[in-house]
């Protein structure tokens, strides 16, 4: 094997490293953050896979439970694009061990879009 191809071996790898890992090694704060909106939006998915939100609006009379079902894909999509802006950055420059604030900026409008076609979606249906 010539050291070209293997330099070309290395350099493909470190393509699907980044591909798979979304490029961000974030440490700190970020990181566990990172971690904690993953693990929920997992905990979250599993949730509503069970009978569980039918048990506990049976139990507790309460419909919020039932509501958790109604909105499943925009709540799904509020953790998607936050994970998303948080893992992919923005720009080639952007650094790779931090998440610049224009990626929280991209996170927060993401977050906010979603919460608006969650809190609005009677409204947005009968227009």
């Amino acid at each position: 094997m010539t050291d070209k191809a293997a330099a070309g071996t290395t350099t493909a790898d470190e393509l699907v490293a980044q591909v798979e890992t979304g490029a961000r090694n974030p440490v700190g704060w970020q990181a566990n953050l990172f971690l904690a909106i993953a693990f929920s939006w997992s905990l979250y998915q599993l949730f509503i896979a069970t009978q569980l939100p039918y048990t506990l609006a049976e139990l507790t009379g309460q419909i919020f439970f039932l509501d958790l079902l109604n909105h499943a894909r925009r709540i799904h999509l509020i953790f998607a694009m936050m994970l998303a802006a948080m893992a992919y950055p923005l720009l080639r420059s952007s650094p790779r061990n931090t998440i610049p604030i224009y990626d929280w900026v991209l996170a927060a409008l993401g977050l906010m879009v979603c919460l608006y076609a969650l809190v609005n979606y009677e409204d947005i249906a009968n227009r």
